[in-house]
């Protein structure tokens, strides 16, 4: 049984491997598409159909969108999601993730450990922070106020700024005895049963194994909840919460083994996290106790969003789209006619949907779903 958890370790590198077959594929293509104009050596290039490429992750911020995703493409729209304006770029990079501080200030991180930054709200951004010589891509990035930000990556990178990302530094997730203490057990056994589900004689003979392991494991997604907490969705089960602001963490004892790819902070502390093969787990007690959402699908599941009138839009891979009308307490699933990957979801107004994935930027029309049973 230890053998085949341990062997999860590969999927960070799976989930990269995936990325680049998507990055690839859309190259091909790309290479038939017309350039508006002939970008600067290292800008990332105009082109006319950006709109279309691979997207990553995306934003919004007073009813303007912001989506970000392949050779470094920003793209801007102020009415919803009808007109875009490509943003200068100066990378062509993929980029990975997204997060606007207000209308003015924003990031993005790429997949070669470059953070973005934007003054202007996204029509032009500059390279703050660069180590491409590192092979851990950042994954995404998230602020706690004006000053003091985080970006997280691939095994288990970690990076903090206290100067309004001005300046960023390298840091160790400080994984605090507090799941320990609770539990009467040491800080290496409390990391397995918190990240792996082992039990705690299982814990106590993999203690050696655990410190090789965890460095390993691929921060995925970070989000607040409305209580203020700060959570860490990762590989291999791993959830990590903050009651302090980042400066300190617990490892939660999880409710599933496999990898969680996406966060969605419903109300106080309930939250739904997504992972793998369908798998959606929901807390309102803060990572205390969980309960499986039973979704319908065996897709990976990887973003979402939730509607000014309650509705939770659920997004992943094959075309993917939950629809909750109750809360995120039960889901309904369809398939998107596209049959490709969906990455996350956003909404300008409350109302209308935004998915972003594999064909770029589409419009949400329920209608147009199959319902599948």
């Amino acid at each position: 049984m230890a053998f085949n958890r341990l062997k999860q370790t590969g999927g960070c590198n799976v989930k990269y491997l995936r990325l680049q077959m998507l990055i690839l594929i859309a190259l091909l293509f790309a290479v038939m598409m017309p350039v508006s104009v002939f970008a600067q050596p290292d800008y990332s290039v105009k082109a006319p159909l950006a709109i279309r490429s691979l997207l990553l992750d995306g934003v919004t911020v007073n009813g303007d969108v912001v989506v970000v995703g392949e050779r470094g493409h920003v793209l801007i729209s102020g009415d919803g999601g009808t007109i875009w304006e490509q943003a200068d770029v100066p990378t062509r990079t993929t980029l990975t993730g997204v997060y606007f501080q207000d209308r003015n200030t924003g990031f993005a991180v790429s997949y070669y450990q470059e953070i973005l930054r934007t003054k202007d709200g996204g029509k032009t951004w500059q390279i703050v922070h660069a180590k491409t010589d590192d092979e851990r891509p950042l994954l995404d990035i998230w602020f706690k106020d004006a000053n003091i930000g985080f970006a997280i990556g691939a095994y288990n990178l970690l990076l903090m700024t206290e100067d309004g990302g001005d300046t960023w530094r390298s840091e160790t997730l400080n994984v605090t005895q507090s799941f320990a203490e609770e539990k009467g057990i040491s800080d290496e056994e409390s990391a397995l049963m918190g990240a792996f589900g082992f039990d705690e004689e299982e814990a106590a003979g993999f203690e050696d194994t655990e410190e090789a392991i965890i460095d390993e494991v691929c921060l995925n997604q970070i989000a607040q909840s409305a209580t203020g907490r700060i959570y860490i969705a990762a590989e291999m089960g791993t959830i990590y919460r903050s009651d302090d602001g980042g400066q300190s963490w617990v490892s939660l004892a999880s409710p599933y083994n496999g990898s969680f790819w996406g966060i969605l902070p419903l109300d106080g502390d309930s939250l739904l996290f997504l992972g793998l093969r369908g798998h959606m787990y929901r807390t309102d007690d803060g990572g205390d106790t969980w309960q499986e959402i039973n979704t319908g699908t065996g897709s990976t599941l990887m973003g979402g969003v939730r509607l000014a009138d309650g509705r939770i839009i659920i997004t992943g891979l094959a075309g993917t789209v939950l629809v909750s009308q109750d809360g995120g307490n039960t889901f309904t699933y369809y398939m998107h006619p596209s049959r490709k990957d969906i990455i996350t979801a956003v909404t300008p107004d409350g109302k209308t949907v935004l998915l972003v994935g594999q064909f770029g930027v589409k419009k949400l029309e329920i209608d147009g779903l199959t319902v599948n049973h």
